[in-house]
């Protein structure tokens, strides 16, 4: 079972429990996106367009079950960590993970991204960062172009 949370869920491995989908801290994810081996799905609804970690996916999750179709059909091949995120908890952005392995599963599609959940939501990535010499590399403020399921 480590193994499994070190590497990531799979959809063909999800149960009921979503607890399942692993964290990832953010220094880790940090690294995983200058690689360009990461992709990160912010489901904050308004938050987002106040500041926002660069070249994050906008699939809010007001309306996720909506957009998790067209999320699936973009990332669901990737060969990336996909990195699920929500302002301050975990909570949306595990129920979010978790959508969208179980409709990966029901469309019995190929999973090859590694879902994981930002550990402390955006809020705890902001205090990592906002500091940084280079901030800009980390977090996007304001409503500059971004990444979104509906553009």
């Amino acid at each position: 079972m480590r193994q499994e949370k070190e590497r990531g869920v799979q959809a063909s491995e999800l149960r009921d429990n979503s607890d399942e989908v692993p964290i990832i801290p953010s220094l880790n994810l940090s690294v995983f996106l200058r690689r360009g081996e990461a992709q990160v799905v912010d489901v904050r609804n308004v938050e987002f367009f106040i500041a926002r970690i660069p070249g994050s996916w906008h699939a809010p999750y007001s309306a996720f079950n909506k957009e998790v179709g067209a999320l699936a059909a973009q990332f669901g091949g990737c060969r990336k960590v996909l990195a699920f995120v929500c302002m301050c908890g975990e909570a949306r952005a595990r129920s979010c993970a978790t959508t969208f392995l179980k409709h990966l599963n029901q469309q019995n599609s190929i999973v090859c991204c590694d879902v994981r959940v930002l550990e402390g939501g955006f809020s705890l990535w902001e205090r990592h960062f906002a500091t940084h010499v280079d901030a800009g590399l980390y977090i996007t403020r304001g409503f500059a172009a971004s990444s979104s399921s509906s553009s």
